[in-house]
């Protein structure tokens, strides 16, 4: 419905534009058509660049955003300010390990490409350090990339998303039948995909000692 109501404005357009070149003739109504789309293009980048920055500054579906920061990432930070408040400790003196992972495995490039927006979070605690799995390893909270990490039953925790992308668009639009192409003109004018089918979402986990207090959101 939306995209017939679109192609109809578009009708009436250049029914106006024809109408007005028939009265005034074709080089006013040129210059006139060229201002008006001038004006639209310009209000269209106005609201998309606000649409960026203030409504949907973490919406993967978003063009102008490559992969957004999930906001539940700023979860993972208050988690750990919490533990640090219950068990007594100031920020500075609070350590926090981000386990390495195997070279040349798919979790180290995966935590390769997410420390730099790891270590922005975790700014205000000066004790994170990136460690390799040990096995007496003894870190009252431990950052991993990977859901099963080789912690044995010490720990416990849950995960926080990090980043969100879109990764199949599947925004094609066949002229000939029409199909898919409401779905583009959605997505062009309100950013809207219908379905997460392509959302792909990559999380880290935050992992505590069972010997520490449990009032941090975690099992």
């Amino acid at each position: 419905m939306r995209l017939i109501f679109a192609l109809l404005v578009l009708i009436l357009l250049f029914s106006l534009v024809g109408a007005f070149a028939f009265v005034a003739g074709w080089s006013a109504a040129l210059r006139g058509a060229l201002l008006s789309t001038t004006v639209a293009l310009a209000l269209y980048a106005f609201f998309t660049n606000w649409g960026v920055a203030q409504r949907r500054p973490a919406d993967p579906a978003e063009w102008l955003s490559v992969a957004p920061t999930a906001p539940e990432v700023r979860d993972l930070v208050t988690t750990l300010r919490q533990l640090a408040d219950e068990e007594g400790r100031d920020l500075t003196q609070w350590p926090v390990t981000v386990l390495d992972e195997a070279p040349g495995s798919p979790e180290e490039a995966h935590l390769r490409a997410q420390l730099p927006l790891l270590a922005w979070y975790l700014r205000s605690f000066p004790l994170a350090r990136l460690e390799a799995p040990s096995p007496s390893l003894a870190s009252p909270v431990v950052i991993t990339v990977n859901p099963e990490p080789p912690l044995g039953d010490r720990y416990v925790g849950r995960d926080f998303p990090l980043q969100r992308r879109w990764l199949s668009p599947n925004l094609g639009c066949a002229p000939a039948s029409w199909q898919g192409c409401d779905r583009l003109a959605r997505w062009l004018t309100f950013r809207r995909l219908g379905d997460d089918s392509g959302l792909r979402e990559e999380s880290v986990y935050l992992w505590r000692l069972k010997e520490t207090r449990n009032r941090g959101n975690l099992k």
